[in-house]
């Protein structure tokens, strides 16, 4: 738990690439322990289930991240404003991008609306509650190196999608959208949209 991390706060972390901090119950303080560590090299970042809050994120968010290609920071249930954190970082080469559980809403992907993800490949987003107007933030991103792309159970409907009608992913091989208020032909007619 939080307790254990007050022991490595001040490790050298200059090198570090991965970094594996799931199922710690972190809640708010948990992450203040590495606010300081050099991220400058890290390329991973795993923090799912960890009931991370607005606070936690906090402590994290002048982390220069610029070689990360994967963050995975399902379950944490950060709401609406979790992500205001991560507003400012940079992260170029990410690739694999889980935010999945966390009840966004339709305001919570604001914060992300203006990251570089041409790079990204896998975009999970499933159980945020993004309603009709959630993706309208992430409209504009380049994602023509996208994979997988994970929007169930998010109460999305057809009008929903629309914000990602501009998207070209030729390379898609999964979408899962499945467990919205969407008809099978919308479905088809959308990924086909994307290719």
């Amino acid at each position: 738990g939080v307790e254990g991390l007050k022991h490595i706060e001040n490790w050298n972390t200059y090198k570090l690439k991965y970094l594996d901090l799931t199922y710690n119950n972190f809640e708010s303080k948990g992450l203040k322990y590495i606010e300081k560590w050099n991220t400058c090299k890290l390329k991973y970042l795993h923090l799912y289930w960890n009931y991370l809050e607005l606070e936690s994120l906090k402590h994290i968010e002048n982390w220069k991240c610029i070689k990360l290609s994967g963050l995975d920071l399902r379950s944490n249930y950060f709401g609406s404003e979790g992500l205001y954190s991560l507003e400012k970082w940079e992260c170029p080469r990410i690739e694999y991008l889980d935010i999945s559980s966390n009840i966004l809403g339709s305001e919570g992907l604001r914060p992300i609306e203006k990251w570089n993800c041409s790079n990204l490949k896998y975009l999970y987003l499933s159980l945020n509650n993004l309603g009709s107007q959630g993706l309208r933030f992430i409209e504009k991103w380049n994602c023509s190196n996208l994979l997988r792309l994970r929007l169930n159970l998010n109460n999305l409907s057809i009008e929903g999608l629309q914000y990602l009608e501009k998207w070209d992913c030729p390379l898609i091989k999964h979408l899962n959208s499945s467990s919205n208020n969407l008809l099978n032909d919308q479905v088809k007619a959308f990924r086909k949209n994307l290719n």
